[in-house]
């Protein structure tokens, strides 16, 4: 009790001392709170007292401080969850030998697949682990193989993002191939690969075609004008990326570009992202950009503005889809005329202000995907499009009835660049597959992110 009554008092003074010198102590006492963060629990409680040392020594301030410190009891309760659920696999475990083989066998390989499947590795190694203790039939071989797979897949995926962090990204990339040769479809793996090259990894094709894009005001609810009139489109063959393009990604390509302003060109010298609790940072202390908080780093990059989004996809020889070719592969190839990108049931394939609680993004990839497999057409963020907006583009591509309009690019010029898709804070009637929305091109937000296109 006195040690703790010594350091409240210690805090106390120093919060004191340095609220008399404008709050000129703050930052360094939060940059050394997290850096005890980033050590690990044990040293969470001592970014707690740094954390309240700058809450006391700037009150104006505050609101970050008391952030930091809600986000070191978030992952305080983390770990509390993960320790509770070991202990049901061991209780579960115990079950186990007590007599109930068969049907643990079933649980935990089918829990094992559906881990292995995703990429989580870990998980499924574990749960491999109990189907072999709870397994007495002639199956041990099927256990051990996959026991080996995911172990190699597991090792591969570490070593990949060791090398990632150290910058070492051909190394990395090598590591991870090795994952993806056994398991190609797994869900954390591809994410972490399209990070290191998104113009190799995570890709989903679309092949040639036509659709009728827009709203269609015999079926669509609330269609709006600027969604009408529906017009066919013919599409060249392309490939469009599964996933939305996470902060991982957007690091390394920051740390590759060493800039985060568009360093030739005509947009020269432009924003491309501004630093958000959710998004990137530049870490002066490392000398590189990363995500400010780990839990974040396969959520959709955030605060990017449409230079940012377009130099990313030009650095690896791509593109940002014309908003025609976003909303083919938003169809399925135009292939399905849901209201949402993969389903008419809006919450099987959106994070939107009812499935978000309007908290926040979601990791890429966790709903269900559209007939192509790609992830987060409909909610999360809106996506940057390559076109500028004008309300009268549909209505300009269909001067003549009947016509087919070839792989249109959209409006000559505007003021804003157009985004579809929806984000997390907005109602369902703005997550249809043909809404549109524009912003100037230097905007960034913590609903609007993109995807490459190839």
């Amino acid at each position: 009790m006195k040690k703790l009554i010594l350091c409240l008092a210690f805090i106390w003074i120093t919060g004191y001392a340095q609220a008399q010198d404008n709050c000129s102590y703050f930052d360094r006492l939060m940059k050394e709170g997290n850096d005890l963060y980033q050590k690990g629990e044990t040293y969470y409680s001592q970014a707690v007292q740094e954390y309240t040392a700058a809450l006391l020594a700037c009150p104006s301030r505050a609101a970050e401080a008391q952030k930091s410190i809600a986000n070191v009891f978030e992952q305080v309760q983390k770990l509390k969850r993960q320790a509770e659920e070991a202990q049901e696999n061991m209780r579960n475990t115990i079950e186990i030998l007590a007599g109930k083989q068969d049907n643990y066998y079933r649980y935990f390989y089918q829990k094992g697949e559906k881990a292995y499947q995703l990429g989580e590795y870990e998980e499924a190694l574990n749960n491999f682990i109990f189907a072999g203790v709870a397994n007495d039939k002639p199956t041990t071989n099927d256990i051990q193989q996959r026991l080996q797979n995911t172990e190699i897949c597991l090792n591969a995926q570490i070593r990949a993002y060791a090398l990632l962090k150290e910058g070492n990204y051909e190394a990395a990339e090598k590591e991870i191939a090795k994952a993806l040769q056994l398991n190609p479809q797994a869900r954390l793996t591809l994410l972490i690969a399209a990070a290191l090259n998104p113009a190799k990894y995570a890709l989903a094709p679309l092949p040639a075609g036509e659709f009728m894009m827009g709203c269609d005001s015999t079926k669509d609810k609330n269609c709006q004008e600027e969604e009408l009139p529906r017009h066919k489109v013919r599409l060249d063959a392309f490939q469009m990326g599964q996933y939305e393009v996470t902060n991982l990604a957007y690091s390394v390509f920051l740390n590759r570009y060493k800039s985060d302003k568009v360093k030739e060109g005509e947009h020269k010298e432009q924003m491309m992202i501004y630093a958000h609790a959710w998004g990137v940072v530049y870490d002066e202390a490392l000398q590189q950009w990363r995500t400010q908080y780990p839990e974040y780093e396969l959520h959709p990059v955030v605060y990017v503005t449409w230079y940012g989004a377009n130099e990313f996809c030009q650095y690896y020889g791509g593109n940002l889809p014309s908003e025609a070719q976003w909303e083919y592969a938003a169809r399925s190839a135009g292939k399905d005329n849901y209201l949402y990108a993969g389903s008419d049931e809006i919450d099987e394939v959106a994070w939107y202000r009812n499935t978000s609680k309007g908290a926040q993004t979601f990791p890429a990839g966790l709903l269900k995907p559209n007939g192509k497999k790609i992830y987060d057409m409909s909610g999360n963020v809106w996506e940057w499009c390559k076109d500028w907006y004008d309300s009268d583009y549909y209505e300009s591509c269909s001067k003549a009835t009947g016509a087919t309009v070839e792989n249109p690019t959209g409006a000559v010029d505007g003021s804003s660049r157009v985004l579809r898709g929806s984000g997390w804070t907005y109602d369902a009637e703005y997550c249809h597959s043909t809404s549109r929305h524009n912003r100037t091109p230097g905007y960034g937000s913590s609903n609007s992110g993109f995807r490459f296109l190839l």
